[in-house]
C-alpha cells in the first residue's frame, strides 16, 4: 500500500502538546548511537580535501533554494497471522505523522531570547542564527510485512549499525526490500515489537519494561551503496499499554499520542540520517539546546535547527549515500551551480542542476559527479573544466545532456582564454552522455548558436564510455589543426576519426587555395579510409565508404568513386518491412510504426536527391527535363518540404536555374531563381535534421545519426555559400543586367 507526499496543514499541532502524552517521555534514541563516519580517503582520487565540499555553510538554503524530497518506506512488522502491530486501519496515522514531520522540518522556530547562550555559542560568527526551512520534505510509502520472526524485537538490536553483517533479523529483510525494484529506494524505517512485552498486556498485564528509544544509520561519503535504516521499536506496545493505563481517554486522543510520538522520533533519528550528531559544531554540546531537534529528550521543544546544520543536510544530499533516497528525476533548472574561482571537487557528487563554468572560473574534478538527465556543465568563454582522472556520469538509467565548452568564432584560441576550455588527462572518463562534449554554445531548444564556436578541448588519457555522440565539433576558422592532433590521439576512436574527417571535408574550401584544399581532402580521405578497414560497425562502414567516394570525387578520380560504389546498385532488398513486421508481432507497434517512418523518410530523401541529380543530366531533352522537375515539386509539395527539408529544396532550385539556362529559357530560369531567394531569405534557419506532424517518430533516430542534425559549418558560412551559388555562378553571368536577378542578387547579399 502506498502514499504520497501530503502537504496539508495539520492542525493539530496547537491541540496535543508535549504535556498532553504522557505515554512519551525519556530519550529518543539510545546512547550507543554510532555517530557521523569519519571521512576517511578511499581510492587514489577522491581524496575528500576540498575546502568548499567541506564547508557546511556553504549550503546552507537561502529562499531561492528548491525543496528536496526525500523518500521514505515506513515497514510495519507484524506477526504472521496478521496481529501483534498496527493494521490499515491505522493508515491515517501514519498520514498525520508524516504531516508533521514535514511540518516540523519547514517551520522551524526562532530562538527564544534566554536560549540563544546554551544554542548559539558562536554568536553568530559561524553562519546565522536562524532560517525558517530546512528545504527537505518527505514522501513516504507504507508497507505491512508479516513474519513473525522479524516482528520480534527480542531477536535483533536497538541500532541498525550494531546488527552483525551476517545477521538474519532485519538486515536479511533490508536486503530484500532494497533489491526490490517496485520499492522506491528510500530510508528505511522499521516499527517490531517486544514479544515479551506484547504477550504480557496479551495476558492482561502491564509489562514492567521494554525499550522505548529508536536509532537509526548515518550516511556513508564512502559506500554511496550503502543502504539507511531507522528502528523503532514498540510502538504498538506503546498503544496498548496507553489504553490499558488510560481507560477514561478516547481512542483518538491515545492514538494522536502515537503519532506526534511517531513524527518526532522521525524527525530526529532523520536528522542522523541527514548526517547530523547530537551535537552541533560550533554552535552548542551535547543534549545542550532543547530547542535542537537533535536533543534526544522527547519533552524538549525540538523545534530549531542551526543553520550550519541545515547546510550540513544539504551537503550530505550531494556527498553521501543519503543522494540514493531522492529520485534520480530531481533536476532544478533554475537553480545552477556557478563557479567563478578555483574550485576543488574530489568528493562524489551527485549534482541536481547545471553547472556553470564562469569566465575565470575553474573547475577541477578528480572523483565522481553525477548529473541529471536534462542537466549539463557549461564552460563559458574564459572558463575551464579539468577533468584530472575523474569521471562525469549520469545518475539513473538515462542519458545527460553533456558538456557544452563555449567559444567565440571572432576570437583566436591563442590565447585560450579567448574561448572556453576543457581538459581530460589521467584517466578521466565522460559517460551516459546525450553528446559527450561539443565546442559551441545551444539554446534552450538545442540549436546551435553559431557565433560561439571555438571552444578548445585538451584530451589525453581520456575515456568515452556509452555516449550517444562523444565529441561535436562545429566550425570554427582555425579548428582544423586541432581537429589533427586529437584524430592522432584517437586513432581507435571510429566514431570520433569518422566526424573529424566529415569536419574537414565540410570545410577543405574556406582557405580559397586549391592545393590546400586537395590536401585537406586527402587529408579527411585516409580517416574514412581507417574506419572502413578497421571499425567493426557496418553502418559506420557504409557511411565511410560514401565519405571516401566523395573525397575522390572532389579530388577529380571518378574511376575510384566507380571502383568503390559499383556494386551497390544492384541491391533492392530493403530490411525495414521485416524489422517493422517483427516489432509488430511481438507487441511493440510503436517501434514498427518508427522503423517504418524512418524508412520512408530515407528514401524520400534519396529519391528526391536522385531526381536532383537526374535533372541536371537532362538538359539534353527538354520535355523530360520537365517531367522531372514536375515530379520533384509533387514530391516537395507532397512532403512539406520547405519546413521539413528546405536544403534539399534549395538545391533543387539552383540545378533547374542552371538547367533552363543550358535550355536557353531566360524566364523559366528566373522565375526558379525567385522561387529560390524567397526560400532562402525565408524562416528556414538553423538548418537541421528533424522531424515534422508526419514524421512525429524519427527524432531519436535524428540524434543517433552518426553525422548529427546540423551542417558542420556555420549558419553565417551557409548564407555567404547560398548567395554566391547564384551572384557568382558563371551559369547566370548573362543574367547580369536584368533588373530581376538585380533583385535576386540584393536580397541573397542581404541575407548573409
Amino acid at each position: 500500500m502506498k502514499k504520497s507526499v501530503l502537504s496539508l496543514v495539520f492542525c493539530l499541532l496547537c491541540i496535543y502538546n508535549i504535556a498532553q502524552n504522557p505515554i512519551y517521555s525519556g530519550y529518543i534514541d539510545g546512547n550507543d548511537y554510532s555517530g557521523i563516519k569519519d571521512e576517511t580517503l578511499s581510492g587514489i582520487t577522491c581524496t575528500y580535501s576540498s575546502p568548499y565540499w567541506k564547508e557546511r555553510l556553504n549550503f546552507i538554503p537561502t529562499e531561492e533554494t528548491p525543496v528536496f524530497t526525500v523518500h521514505i518506506n515506513l515497514i510495519v512488522l507484524q506477526k504472521n497471522n496478521g496481529t501483534g502491530n498496527f493494521d490499515v486501519t491505522f493508515t491515517s496515522m501514519y498520514d498525520s505523522a508524516i504531516i508533521f514531520l514535514n511540518n516540523t522540518y519547514n517551520n522551524l522556530q526562532n530562538l527564544p531570547t534566554t536560549e540563544i547562550q546554551n544554542c548559539f555559542h558562536s554568536n553568530g560568527t559561524y553562519g546565522p542564527q536562524y532560517i525558517p526551512s530546512t528545504k527537505i520534505q518527505f514522501s513516504y510509502d507504507l508497507y505491512f510485512v508479516k513474519n513473525s520472526y522479524w516482528w520480534n524485537f527480542k531477536n535483533g538490536w536497538l541500532c541498525p549499525s550494531g546488527e552483525p553483517i551476517n545477521a538474519n533479523w532485519l538486515r536479511q529483510l533490508d536486503s530484500l526490500i532494497n533489491a526490490d525494484t517496485s520499492i522506491i529506494p528510500g530510508i528505511n524505517v522499521y516499527f517490531p515489537e517486544d514479544s515479551i512485552a506484547y504477550d504480557s498486556l496479551m495476558l492482561g498485564f502491564s509489562p514492567s519494561s521494554f525499550i522505548s528509544a529508536a536509532c537509526s544509520e548515518s550516511p556513508s561519503i564512502i559506500d554511496m551503496n550503502s543502504r539507511l535504516r531507522i528502528y523503532i521499536p514498540n510502538t504498538y506496545i506503546k498503544y496498548l499499554k496507553a489504553i490499558k493505563d488510560y481507560p477514561d481517554t478516547s481512542l483518538a486522543t491515545i492514538r494522536s499520542w502515537i503519532m506526534w510520538g511517531l513524527s518526532s522520533a522521525l524527525a530526529h533519528e532523520i536528522g542522523h540520517s541527514l548526517w547530523l550528531d547530537h551535537i552541533a559544531p560550533y554552535q552548542h554540546g551535547w543534549n545542550e539546546c532543547t530547542h535542537s531537534i537533535m536533543h534526544q529528550a522527547f519533552d524538549a521543544p525540538r523545534n530549531w535547527l542551526p543553520p550550519s546544520e541545515i547546510g550540513q543536510m544539504h551537503r550530505a544530499l550531494h556527498v553521501t549515500s543519503i543522494k540514493r533516497c531522492i529520485s534520480p528525476n530531481t533536476y532544478f533548472p533554475n537553480s545552477p551551480y556557478i563557479v567563478d574561482t578555483y574550485q576543488l571537487w574530489d568528493f562524489n557528487i551527485r549534482a541536481y542542476s547545471d553547472i556553470i563554468i564562469e569566465n575565470n572560473g575553474i573547475l577541477e574534478l578528480t572523483c565522481s559527479l553525477q548529473m541529471p538527465q536534462k542537466a549539463k556543465i557549461i564552460v563559458k568563454n574564459g572558463g575551464k573544466l579539468l577533468v584530472n582522472g575523474g569521471i562525469i556520469s549520469s545518475y539513473g538509467n538515462y542519458l545527460w545532456q553533456g558538456i557544452e565548452v563555449w567559444g567565440n568564432r571572432d576570437l583566436s584560441q591563442y590565447p585560450e582564454s579567448n574561448q572556453g576550455v576543457i581538459e581530460l588527462k589521467n584517466g578521466a572518463t565522460i559517460e551516459n552522455a546525450r553528446c559527450a562534449i561539443t565546442t559551441c554554445q545551444k539554446d534552450a531548444e538545442g540549436n546551435i548558436l553559431w557565433d560561439y564556436t571555438g571552444g578548445i578541448i585538451h584530451a589525453k588519457d581520456a575515456n568515452f564510455i556509452n555516449n550517444r555522440k562523444a565529441i561535436e565539433f562545429l566550425s570554427y576558422h582555425n579548428i582544423l589543426p586541432n581537429g589533427s592532433e586529437i584524430a592522432k590521439k584517437y586513432f581507435s576512436c571510429f566514431p570520433l576519426l569518422f566526424h573529424i574527417g566529415a569536419l574537414l571535408v565540410n570545410n577543405s574550401t574556406e582557405s580559397g587555395d586549391k592545393e590546400k584544399t586537395l590536401s585537406v581532402l586527402a587529408e579527411a580521405k585516409e580517416l574514412f579510409v581507417r574506419v572502413k578497414t578497421e571499425s567493426e560497425d557496418a553502418e559506420l562502414v557504409q557511411l565511410s565508404i560514401c565519405m571516401e567516394a566523395y573525397c575522390a570525387l572532389m579530388m577529380g578520380n571518378p574511376n575510384e568513386v566507380i571502383e568503390l560504389l559499383e556494386g551497390t546498385r544492384k541491391k533492392i532488398i530493403s530490411n525495414e518491412t521485416l524489422l517493422a513486421s517483427a516489432y509488430q508481432m511481438v507487441g511493440k507497434s510503436n517501434e514498427a510504426k518508427m522503423i517504418l517512418q524512418v524508412a520512408i523518410y530515407q528514401h524520400m530523401c534519396n529519391l528526391f536527391k536522385a531526381l536532383t541529380d537526374y535533372l541536371i543530366l537532362c538538359t539534353d531533352n527538354p520535355e523530360q527535363f520537365d517531367k522531372t522537375l514536375k515530379r520533384a515539386n509533387d514530391i516537395a509539395e507532397a512532403f512539406d518540404l520547405k519546413k521539413l527539408h528546405p536544403s534539399f529544396l534549395i538545391m533543387l532550385y539552383n540545378v533547374a536555374a542552371q538547367g533552363y539556362m543550358m535550355l536557353g529559357s531566360k524566364e523559366r530560369a528566373l522565375e526558379i531563381l525567385e522561387k529560390y531567394t524567397e526560400l532562402v531569405t525565408g524562416d528556414i534557419y538553423p538548418l537541421q535534421l528533424k522531424g515534422d506532424e508526419y514524421f512525429n517518430l524519427i527524432d531519436q533516430w535524428i540524434e543517433e545519426l552518426n553525422l548529427g542534425i546540423a551542417p558542420p559549418r556555420n549558419e553565417k558560412i551557409i548564407r555567404k555559400s547560398i548567395a554566391d551559388g547564384v551572384i557568382n555562378n558563371p551559369v547566370f553571368s548573362t543574367l547580369a543586367d536584368e533588373i530581376r536577378f538585380k533583385r535576386i542578387a540584393e536580397k541573397l547579399k542581404n541575407n548573409c
